[in-house]
């Protein structure tokens, strides 16, 4: 009960330490950001460089971890993840468009496998399942028909806790891996990996800026949060 009555303060205390050392008129200090894998992909890595020319005094202290944390008992400033996954005491920023997912396949796996027609076929296909980091059972597989979303327990010889690698899997033709439409994007360009499904894939909202509201903001937090809406 203490600590959740001082945290407040305790946070005001920390900005205002970087206050000092932003006297110079730079923002400086230390940004320590939680972000999904794909969403540091898609939005944190291409603002890196021009981010730390124009503010050479800011560390960014980046964890990539799917797993959905505390971002205040984690010591996080602020996090890049999906909406469905933020807190409600949190302040969202949207960045980018709608996600879909979509299952996708390498084209010897369909040649020796077949296509399948449905959701529902997949349960007689070789799947590469997800799991949240930190959950014990797989993920299910989200698909939406005729105005509802509806979920299939999918099976097969692979499980992993990151969509990376199960999408590399998928290209060497392991199984049908499930992710959004940007991180297979480089594999069915190359025809590594062909979509599925398509159909039964519809837009989601994606991916959000969030962190705890504050009576002060530190400067480098704002610059950094100021940058990336900016970008995105």
């Amino acid at each position: 009960m203490l600590l959740d009555r001082i945290r407040p303060a305790m946070g005001d205390l920390g900005a205002a330490v970087q206050d000092v050392r932003s006297t110079n008129g730079r923002p400086a200090g230390t940004v320590r950001v939680h972000a999904f894998r794909v969403a540091a992909e898609l939005f944190l890595a291409p603002m890196l460089a021009q981010f730390t020319r124009d503010y050479p005094e800011i560390v960014l202290d980046v964890t990539l971890d799917d797993k959905v944390s505390d971002i205040v008992a984690g010591g996080f400033d602020v996090a890049i993840r999906l909406g469905e996954t933020i807190e409600r005491d949190m302040v969202a920023i949207r960045l980018g468009p709608d996600l879909r997912q979509v299952a996708v396949a390498s084209p010897a796996y369909l040649a020796e496998h077949g296509t399948p027609s449905t959701p529902d076929d997949l349960l007689h296909h070789r799947c590469i399942r997800w799991r949240w980091p930190g959950r014990g059972a797989p993920y299910a597989w989200e698909f939406h028909e005729k105005g509802r979303w509806f979920t299939v327990a999918v099976d097969g010889p692979l499980i992993a806790d990151s969509r990376g690698f199960g999408i590399a899997a998928a290209a060497t033709g392991a199984g049908i891996a499930f992710a959004i439409e940007e991180a297979v994007a480089p594999y069915v360009r190359d025809g590594r990996l062909v979509p599925l499904l398509e159909a039964w894939s519809a837009p989601f909202p994606g991916f959000f800026l969030c962190y705890p509201q504050q009576r002060h903001m530190s400067p480098a937090l704002r610059a950094f949060v100021d940058r990336l809406k900016s970008t995105s």
